[in-house]
């Protein structure tokens, strides 16, 4: 019979943690919407699409110089990415790069394809990894007279293993929200 009772108990905590833990992801996505400069959605398929708007603090080609440093990535992301290697070929820079799994052990692999066909258009495709679906796009607009950037970034993902979609919306747009703060300090730092 205490069995029973302390299971049933058991049962009845694992639910309500759950449920706070639901209730403050659900908080915490509605108060990111209210800021509408980053919209992520997950479709049927897994696939998150990604839409973002930043105001930057310095000009397109200091953004640009950031964006392409591939070797500080890891600075510009929250939560262990590490770049494994990075190659230039023909149509680009190839960067392996080796990413946390969320709330889970071990890293996922993901190798892109990146290339700049203008200084104010970064575009990255994916070569192989842990994901089915990798796209993004990074466009750079002057603002004031070229000392601020207007940057818009578009964005498809989706990793080979099944994620809830309401748990891989939440851990993209926590991801993309931290890469931007990050992303805004860079640019601002110096020359």
């Amino acid at each position: 019979m205490w069995r029973l009772q302390s299971h049933a108990m058991a049962k009845r905590l694992q639910l309500w943690v759950f449920l706070l833990v639901l209730l403050l992801c659900v908080k915490r996505l509605h108060a990111a919407d209210d800021a509408g400069a980053l919209q992520v959605t997950v479709d049927g398929e897994g696939i998150a699409h990604v839409a973002g708007t930043l105001d930057l603090p310095a000009g397109p080609a200091k953004v640009h110089e950031i964006l392409t440093d591939y070797a500080h990535w890891p600075a510009l992301w929250s939560g262990g990415m590490a770049v494994v290697a990075i190659r230039q070929a023909p149509e680009g820079v190839i960067v392996e790069l080796l990413l946390p799994r969320m709330w889970m052990p071990g890293t996922l692999r993901l190798v892109i394809m990146t290339h700049a066909p203008t200084p104010s258009r970064i575009e990255a495709r994916l070569v192989s990894g842990d994901f089915d679906r990798f796209w993004r796009v990074w466009e750079l607009t002057p603002t004031q007279e070229g000392r601020r950037t207007r940057a818009y970034i578009e964005m498809e993902v989706r990793p080979t293993s099944w994620v809830p979609n309401w748990i891989f919306s939440y851990l993209v747009r926590q991801q993309l929200q931290d890469h931007f703060e990050r992303l805004r300090l860079a640019v601002g730092q110096g020359p």
